[in-house]
């Protein structure tokens, strides 16, 4: 079990303030979170990552203190058993994609785990590029590998699809999901994509000026603010049904439109609770 709690000084939209979060998440449960931006969302992750050391609190991992201030114990990052994507990739520029996550995986030499998260991503053809050449969305699905590529035991990602397309971001989603469904890590996601949050997550903790304002099921929460309709694009028809294919995965549904052509975009009724 992940167990934390953290204080520690924050400047909000120029007023002072602090990051007071505390909150326990379970092996193999991913817990979503969202907020305006500046909330202190990925202040937290940095806090659990290592790479942002707060003024006072405690963060574990099952038997293992990866923090204690009121006893001086601070374990570094590469000490920590975690995997984190943040906003900016931070690849590093001058070594390619391949190299990127054998470097990750160092002192270990395995390429054929290093093919298998390559291929996983979808970036085979990429694989001998470095940085600079790949589109934001290419770094991303590196940044994703890269963070999955140890087997950590806790995962934490931040806006980790934002660039890419809605079919995409739809395949790495999936991608994501059969990863944490195999090896139950305990994953910290930050999201501004309530689809996004309604398909991956178990739980919403929604923050504002560093605290938690809310914290339920994604069903619960989301409810308040539904989403109603999604854009899909119709790829079959059939007499009295047809199959549209929408950012989150391809519905079919049992009606056919008065109007309306295959390839032709529509919006499709969506139900956050109970999915498509």
């Amino acid at each position: 079990m992940l167990s934390l709690s953290i204080n520690h000084p924050l400047q909000f939209a120029g007023s002072k303030g602090a990051l007071t979060v505390k909150m326990t998440i379970r092996p193999g449960e991913t817990l979503a979170i969202m907020g305006p931006s500046g909330a202190g969302k990925t202040s937290l992750l940095r806090a659990v990552a290592g790479l942002l050391k707060p003024r006072e609190g405690q963060v574990t991992w099952q038997d293992e203190t990866w923090l204690d201030t009121s006893q001086k114990r601070f374990l570094p990052p590469y000490k920590r058993s975690v995997g984190f994507a943040f906003q900016d990739y931070a690849l590093f520029p001058h070594l390619t994609i391949r190299e990127n996550l054998r470097f990750a995986l160092a002192p270990i030499r395995e390429d054929a785990k290093v093919d298998e998260l390559i291929t996983l991503v979808q970036l085979t053809d990429f694989a001998d590029q470095k940085p600079a050449h790949l589109s934001g969305g290419q770094q991303q699905r590196a940044a994703l590998a890269r963070a999955l590529i140890r087997k950590p035991n806790v995962l934490l990602l931040d806006e980790p699809f934002s660039a890419l397309d809605g079919v995409l971001r739809h395949k790495m989603q999936t991608v994501l999901r059969d990863y944490l469904k195999r090896f139950q890590p305990a994953m910290l996601l930050v999201s501004h994509d309530p689809k996004e949050v309604a398909r991956l997550a178990d739980g919403l903790m929604i923050m504002e000026n560093g605290k938690m304002r809310q914290m339920g099921t994604p069903g619960e929460l989301l409810a308040q603010d539904p989403i109603e309709k999604l854009s899909g694009k119709i790829i079959e028809l059939g007499e009295n049904s047809m199959v549209v294919l929408t950012d989150l995965g391809v519905v079919r549904l049992p009606f056919r439109p008065s109007r309306g052509e295959v390839g032709d975009e529509m919006e499709v009724p969506f139900d956050l609770e109970k999915g498509l």
